[in-house]
């Protein structure tokens, strides 16, 4: 099993069946779409292919959120260090000094010799004068403003609306076309995430908040505490903050979201070369490898599968870096993780891990329906694999981004007043062949449910004598009912 996912970008050199299906059997783990780029009919159209491949799959949409872009445009303004170039509301203009963008009020939020940056920060422009609702800059490098990039304007507080008429849009196609996890730009505040849930209502779909500038660095934890879990997005927090300070800044980030157990993603240039290169540099291999070490729940591509040269090597190397880390002891066991407040949930999840490390284990069982309990084992990076066990498969693919766990999805009932479920789940993955009779197996669950009662139930069990005592063999008909 992955331990480490991968989430890969799809566009318009991996939106097709062959390359597609070579993904998959590569290495990804979930799917990115970005609703900022496309029609929405090409992402139903991309949801309805991936599905048909692979249904288990998980589909993560990013909504377009707060971010600024250019506008679409066939050709990008191509300038030379130097020049004047206006920025202003609206339609691409016929004139070649003249881009529009998709936030009307810039002008009113900026002043002369602010400093905007473009397409993760890689060109630089300086604000000469306001006129009227045009920002007129001076180009400090020289590059291609192409339709669609992002704008950065560092340290400055830009009153973009919390929630956009485009991302109610998006909201509502997410939650038609049953995707698994929305992705939230520029969240700066456990407000934001908590509006984004109450658009999506009490459908099954996790929020990703993307972590991209100073604010939401200083709201970290209200933030976390909101959200289903995060991502690292380099690209806009180094354009955002000092560039300098993002290596830390990610440290800190996936350090506070494994004590509340929320997965992370860290995403952004880590195998940039990659889209135009067959192979990798050695500082991307080291980047993968450390990110992995520091406790990141999954790796992103984005030009790289999107639109790079090399999609299915770019997955390929990125799955053989995370397999090397995963070999090595030092991304295990991380039992001097301070509890970050007393429960008997939690109490379980670290006694899960002391076990593991005190005997041999070959597999975690976690019955569970929301997925709590499995957030609390996979945040102390065990070694044996978790099989998150759910009645649906939308949960188990909300699983899927956990560290270290695998979503199963089982139609058996679950029980709030007996132990039966457990002994069932444990046949039925017997009968799957996923436990085996030599195997030592941890089974936790919650038992007699109340409200705030989470994971108070721990078993450890050798299959061969769970079939022996129950007598597996001579019940298929019964099982029946259960599969």
């Amino acid at each position: 099993m992955n331990k480490t996912k991968i989430v890969c970008t799809i566009g318009p050199r991996s939106c097709n069946t062959n390359t597609l299906k070579r993904l998959i059997a590569n290495g990804m783990s979930i799917a990115r779409l970005n609703g900022s780029h496309n029609t929405l009919e090409w992402h139903r159209r991309t949801i309805k292919l991936i599905r048909t491949i692979d249904e288990n799959i998980p589909i993560l949409l990013d909504i377009p959120g707060r971010k600024i872009r250019t506008k679409k445009s066939d050709e990008g303004f191509r300038f030379s260090r130097g020049q004047e170039l206006t920025i202003t509301p609206g339609k691409n203009h016929a004139t070649r000094n003249k881009v529009g963008i998709t936030y009307g009020h810039l002008h009113r939020d900026l002043k002369a010799g602010d400093t905007i940056l473009a397409d993760d920060g890689t060109l630089k422009f300086r604000v000469q004068s306001i006129e009227g609702r045009d920002v007129v800059c001076r180009t400090m490098t020289k590059g291609v403003l192409k339709g669609g990039k992002g704008l950065n304007i560092p340290f400055v507080k830009v009153n973009t609306p919390i929630v956009t008429k485009r991302d109610r849009e998006v909201i509502d196609f997410a939650i038609k076309n049953r995707v698994d996890w929305v992705g939230v730009s520029f969240v700066e505040s456990a407000v934001h995430v908590a509006k984004i849930r109450r658009l999506l209502g009490k459908n099954n779909i996790g929020i990703i908040s993307k972590i991209e500038n100073q604010y939401a660095i200083d709201n970290l934890d209200e933030i976390i505490e909101q959200s289903s879990g995060l991502m690292v997005d380099r690209g806009d927090l180094g354009a955002e903050t000092c560039i300098e300070g993002i290596g830390m800044a990610q440290k800190d980030i996936l350090s506070r979201a494994k004590e509340h157990g929320k997965p992370v993603i860290v995403a952004t240039e880590m195998l940039h070369s990659m889209i135009r290169n067959p192979q990798p540099t050695k500082a991307e291999i080291v980047d993968i490898s450390n990110s992995i070490l520091d406790g990141a729940s999954a790796i992103m591509l984005s030009g790289e599968t999107a639109v790079g040269d090399y999609p299915v090597a770019a997955v390929k190397t990125m799955r053989a870096v995370a397999d090397e880390v995963e070999k090595n002891d030092s991304v295990y066991n991380k039992t001097n993780m301070s509890l970050n407040h007393a429960s008997i949930p939690n109490a379980i999840g670290k006694s899960i891990c002391e076990i593991c490390q005190a005997m041999p284990i070959d597999k975690v069982v976690c019955i569970t329906l929301s997925g709590y309990a499995a957030n609390m084992i996979s945040r102390y990076r065990i070694k044996p694999p978790i099989l998150a066990v759910t009645n649906s498969r939308e949960k188990a693919r909300l699983f899927d981004l956990l560290w270290g766990v695998e979503g199963i999805s089982l139609e058996t009932p679950f029980y709030s007043d007996k132990y039966d479920h457990i002994i069932h789940v444990a046949e039925m993955l017997w009968k799957r062949g996923t436990l085996l009779d030599s195997q030592t197996v941890i089974f936790t669950a919650v038992i007699f449910p109340r409200k705030g009662n989470k994971m108070n139930f721990l078993a450890i069990h050798k299959i061969g004598n769970l079939r022996a005592v129950f007598n597996w063999e001579k019940t298929e008909r019964r099982i029946a009912q259960y599969a």
